[in-house]
């Protein structure tokens, strides 16, 4: 049995339903918006949530894989969400429905290499890349910290919503949550 992987595999879901009731609460038209106050915006959180699936839960779980790479133009995202320096040219090179449907796919794909492991897959070293990465050392240590990476950028998306619209409604995290726990346990 897995248990570790398991237990990594709920947790980098239920990141991501924190991430998805949030956002399924933004406002579409506030999508680019940019407070000074907190210098960010929704479009680039999602989009480096992304670039971040990609890197952590399968470049270092496994090795770079050229159609998802492709597929979401890995390049021109980590030029855009690497870091919020161009977070006020993207809407120019974005839409509000590819970065979305990149975080669908990405979210999927994570998951999928996530199950393909076993518990001693976790004690393995990550993907050797050109620059060493200055912590993760491990795959158990790519996703772990993935996960806290997502739930950080959660808090913020929470922060922006309150800023350019209203607090995030924790009832809808609720119903969602309890849902999650019903599709688990079948």
């Amino acid at each position: 049995m897995n248990k570790l992987v398991n237990l990594l595999k709920n947790q980098t879901i239920d990141s991501h339903k924190w991430v998805d009731n949030i956002i399924s609460e933004f406002p579409e038209d506030k999508w680019f918006e940019t407070p000074e106050i907190i210098e960010t915006n929704i479009a680039w959180q999602i989009g480096h949530l992304t670039l971040s699936l990609y890197y952590y839960n399968i470049v270092l779980i496994g090795s770079p894989q050229e159609d998802i790479s492709n597929e979401i133009n890995v390049k021109k995202y980590s030029e855009f969400f690497m870091s919020g320096e161009k977070r006020n040219e993207m809407k120019s090179e974005f839409t509000r429905e590819t970065i979305l449907k990149n975080w669908e796919l990405l979210k999927e794909k994570a998951i999928e290499f996530i199950s393909k492991l076993t518990d001693e897959d976790l004690d393995s070293e990550i993907f050797k890349l050109p620059k060493e990465h200055p912590f993760a050392k491990t795959k158990e240590d790519a996703l772990s910290w993935n996960i806290k990476h997502t739930m950080w950028h959660c808090g913020q998306i929470a922060t922006l919503k309150r800023i350019v619209d209203k607090p995030f409604d924790l009832t809808i995290k609720k119903k969602t949550e309890n849902k999650s726990v019903i599709e688990r346990s079948n």
